[in-house]
C-alpha cells in the first residue's frame, strides 16, 4: 500500500466589476458609449481610473494582491495587463 501526502495551499480569489474600463482608442464595442475621446475619455482620465482601481487590489490580504482575480466590464487584454502591472510589476 502506497502512502500519499496531501499538501494544501491557501490562495485568495477576487472578482471585480470594473465599471466600464475602456481604452481611449475608439472601437466597435465603445463607439456608442460615453467612453470615447470625443466625450472626454482621455489618456489622463484612463490612467487615473487604472490607478484608482489598482489601490484596493494592492491592499487586499495585508498587501498581498489576490492570487487569482477575475474582471468584468473591461475592454481588452491590454487594459487588464496595464491594471495588473499597476497593482504590482509582474503581477
Amino acid at each position: 500500500m502506497s502512502q500519499y501526502k496531501i499538501y494544501m495551499m491557501k490562495f485568495s480569489v477576487a472578482f471585480w466589476n470594473l465599471q466600464n474600463l475602456f481604452d481611449v482608442n475608439s472601437s466597435e464595442i465603445a463607439t456608442d458609449l460615453e467612453f470615447i475621446p470625443e466625450k472626454g475619455w482621455t489618456t489622463e482620465v484612463l490612467s487615473k481610473k487604472i490607478e484608482n482601481l489598482s489601490k484596493p487590489l494592492r491592499i487586499m490580504n495585508n498587501g498581498n494582491p489576490p492570487d487569482l482575480v477575475g474582471f468584468c466590464e473591461i475592454e481588452s487584454e491590454k487594459l487588464t495587463r496595464d491594471l495588473c502591472e499597476r497593482v504590482r510589476p509582474g503581477y
